[in-house]
């Protein structure tokens, strides 16, 4: 842990530089979305809703910082985050913005208790429970 903590002579323009292009929320996006796999252009346009310009250009931004890789395939073109220190920021930031899971049941649980005797105890009880409850004036 004491590696993480910077002194006088750390360099930190690397890690702020990739701070800063994963700063806007669509390269954000786009990166999130590479977590799950290699993408094609389309299918990330049609995921995000973005306009095809629009797109290429922040893919293109990402590409040049060499924080994605690219490949094609015919006409297609598909994307994939480089190995290295964007992966495991993004994988980082995923882990944290995944909502909480709820925590895991016991392996063995203990059998619930037996329901209550529904039947009435005595011949008028519906009628006394139905009377007791308080209902609003009009």
């Amino acid at each position: 842990m004491s590696g993480l903590v910077p002194d006088q002579s750390s360099d930190l323009e690397a890690p702020a530089n990739l701070l800063r292009l994963l700063g806007h929320p669509m390269r954000l996006s786009i990166g999130l979305l590479l977590l799950t796999g290699p993408r094609s252009v389309a299918f990330i346009e049609s995921h995000l809703g973005l306009k095809q310009p629009k797109l290429s250009q922040h893919l293109a931004i990402l590409r040049d910082a060499g924080l994605l890789v690219a490949s094609r395939k015919a006409k297609s073109v598909t994307y994939d985050i480089a190995p290295g220190p964007a992966h495991r920021l993004l994988t980082a930031l995923a882990e944290a913005l995944a909502p909480e899971r709820p925590a895991a049941l016991p392996v063995h649980m203990p059998p619930l208790p037996a329901a209550p005797d529904l039947e009435p105890r005595f011949e008028h009880e519906e009628a006394l429970v139905f009377a007791s409850v308080r209902y609003p004036r009009p």
